[in-house]
C-alpha cells in the first residue's frame, strides 16, 4: 500500500519527463530552421540581379507616404543613383533607407540634409550606390 502510490508517481514523472524531452528535440529544431531563415533574410541577393538600381529606388519611393513626397531622382550611373526629397519627415526618411539596406544591396554614399521649417522635416539630398 505505501509503495503503490509511489510507483504510480514515479511513472507519472517519467511520462512528463519523456514529454518535455519531446518537446524540447521540437523546440531546438524549429530554432535552427528559425535561424537559417534569418541568415537568409539577411543575405544581400546575389550580385547578379535582375533589377537596375534607377528602377529599384524608383520602385520603393512610390510607396507610402514616400509617394507623396516632392522627389527628383536623377541616375549618375549603373551602380548610383542620386535621390532629392524637397521635403520628407526625418523619420520616414531613416525608414525608407533602412529598407533599402535591408532588403537589397543597397548603401548610402552620401548624405546632405537641411531642417525645413515644420517640425521634423527635412530637405535631403542622397546618393546610393549598387553594393552587390
Amino acid at each position: 500500500m505505501v509503495f503503490a502510490p509511489l510507483v504510480k508517481a514515479r511513472a507519472q514523472l517519467s511520462q512528463q519527463v519523456e514529454a518535455q524531452q519531446t518537446t524540447l528535440a521540437w523546440m531546438q529544431q524549429a530554432a535552427q530552421e528559425i535561424q537559417q531563415l534569418r541568415n537568409q533574410s539577411r543575405s544581400p541577393p546575389a550580385s547578379s540581379h535582375s533589377w537596375s538600381l534607377l528602377s529599384l529606388i524608383d520602385q520603393s519611393t512610390r510607396q507610402g507616404t514616400l509617394s507623396k513626397a516632392n522627389k527628383r531622382i536623377e541616375p549618375k550611373s549603373e551602380q548610383e543613383v542620386q535621390v532629392e526629397f524637397e521635403e520628407i519627415s526625418f523619420t520616414e526618411l531613416l525608414r525608407w533607407l533602412e529598407m533599402l539596406y535591408s532588403q537589397s544591396p543597397v548603401q548610402v554614399s552620401h548624405i546632405s540634409m537641411e531642417r525645413q521649417g515644420r517640425s521634423g522635416m527635412v530637405k535631403a539630398r542622397i546618393t546610393l550606390v549598387d553594393s552587390g
